[in-house]
């Protein structure tokens, strides 16, 4: 993959002037953070467009779960903030499970009707 980015002129080999002769570092060229800036401004263009599809308290809850979420991801645990809790009629419960939240509605489409059992 490295080959092919320096030969599209996205990145260089950089070796080090001391040390180790096998040691490579691997940098972006001009191009390479101009394309890279390009993705990213585009990336966040279309984030913006989605988040503009919610409402202000979707929004909230959204930052409020992804903000708990990225905690107990680096090992800690968060409460919900006083001015992010959820504007909703759903009430957390400590017992929630991957069960009970795979079957909890969603706010943004109809629960699905139970399947029916064919005999």
């Amino acid at each position: 993959m490295l080959d092919r980015l320096e030969e599209a002129g996205l990145v260089e080999r950089v070796r080090p002037t001391r040390g180790d002769r096998r040691r490579v570092t691997v940098q972006l060229t001009k191009s390479g953070r101009s394309a890279a800036a390009g993705f990213w401004d585009d990336l966040h263009d279309r984030l913006a467009r989605l988040a503009g599809e919610y409402s202000k308290g979707e929004v909230r809850l959204l930052r409020d779960f992804l903000r708990r979420a990225s905690a107990i991801l680096d090992g800690r645990e968060l409460q919900p903030t006083p001015d992010e809790r959820p504007e909703q009629d759903v009430v957390p419960s400590p017992f929630a499970n991957r069960e009970t939240i795979r079957m909890a509605p969603s706010p943004r489409r109809p629960a699905a009707p139970p399947p029916r059992r064919v005999r």
